[in-house]
């Protein structure tokens, strides 16, 4: 039996099946993934020959000598005797031959870094070793020192 209904409505069509596209692009994902970790590294190879700092506990009672010390207001301070910029690689070169080892370095956490870089550098070209003294935040000092 037809009702008026049927005369009226289009017929029934088969709906298609929508096609789902999370598996195929969650896939897609997975081997890029894969590929990028078969195929390479994150790490620059030159990084991989830098050896970090090594870290070594310091008496609270003495800092190490030879030590340059920078103030706040930039001043420069070698063993406690202030020296000028201009001595600085002179002054710096006769306290680590007296000392026969590295010079020490103690930098205010606030102070400028292109100040210290370019004294760094400076005293680096004369042929000095540099190790930088740090202090932890309960005010312990550590010792830092590259390879």
């Amino acid at each position: 039996m037809t009702t008026p209904l049927d005369l009226i409505a289009p017929p029934n069509r088969k709906t298609r099946a929508e096609l789902d596209f999370a598996l195929p692009t969650i896939n897609i994902v997975l081997l890029l993934i894969l590929f990028f970790l078969v195929a390479g590294t994150i790490v620059e190879e030159d990084e991989l020959g830098i050896s970090p700092p090594e870290v070594m506990e310091l008496p609270d009672t003495r800092l190490p000598r030879p030590l340059l010390a920078m103030t706040n207001e930039g001043q420069l301070l070698l063993d406690g005797v202030p020296i000028s910029d201009a001595d600085l690689v002179e002054a710096v070169r006769a306290a680590a031959a007296a000392a026969e080892g590295h010079l020490n370095i103690l930098v205010p956490p606030a102070s400028p870094a292109g100040s210290l870089l370019g004294r760094i550098a400076r005293i680096g070209k004369a042929g000095i070793s540099v190790r930088l003294v740090t202090a932890r935040p309960s005010g312990a000092p550590v010792e830092a020192s590259g390879p």
